[in-house]
């Protein structure tokens, strides 16, 4: 059987409790303030991270904010532009018809002049061709029939005229 020995218990228990009181000044504190620095770090990392995290949303947002801002300025360059060529498309096909217009205003009135400078000359030849034919009637003392011989010879020479 076993037998329980007092004195060996009452020694255990002295041991036992020098050997708390020892680990408990000796390694209970340290460990415990090693835990509570690393306690203090972690969370130290965590407001550092966290920190962090708000600057890179905070940055991001000012960078979608400023890509927005860059596209909405590209769409204005690009709608001014638009208008501006747009304008001066306008200004050019109105230059074209104005210069177009007077181009044949010019056209016509070097068309008039010509007709009617032709018409002068037809006119010219119609008046001599009528003089030359006065004439010979006069120089010619001319029967009917030569009459109108000289009237058909007139209508042929002024119709090749026209």
């Amino acid at each position: 059987m076993i037998s329980i020995n007092l004195t060996d218990m009452i020694f255990a228990i002295v041991n036992f409790v020098i050997l708390i009181a020892v680990l408990n000044k000796f390694l209970h504190k340290p460990i415990l303030n090693m835990l509570d620095s690393r306690k203090k770090y972690v969370a130290d990392n965590l407001e550092a991270s966290r920190v962090a995290k708000e600057e890179a949303e905070s940055i991001r947002a000012e960078h979608i904010a400023q890509t927005n801002k860059a596209k909405e300025e590209a769409k204005e360059i690009i709608a001014q532009a638009v208008k501006i060529a747009e304008k001066e498309k306008n200004e050019i096909v109105e230059s074209a018809k104005i210069e177009t217009k007077k181009i044949s205003e010019e056209m016509q009135r070097e068309i008039k002049a010509e007709k009617d400078k032709a018409m002068a000359e037809v006119r010219q030849v119609i008046v001599s061709t009528s003089i030359l034919a006065a004439e010979k009637i006069v120089a010619k003392n001319l029967s009917f029939e030569d009459h109108e011989k000289m009237i058909d010879e007139f209508i042929k020479e002024v119709g090749e005229v026209h």
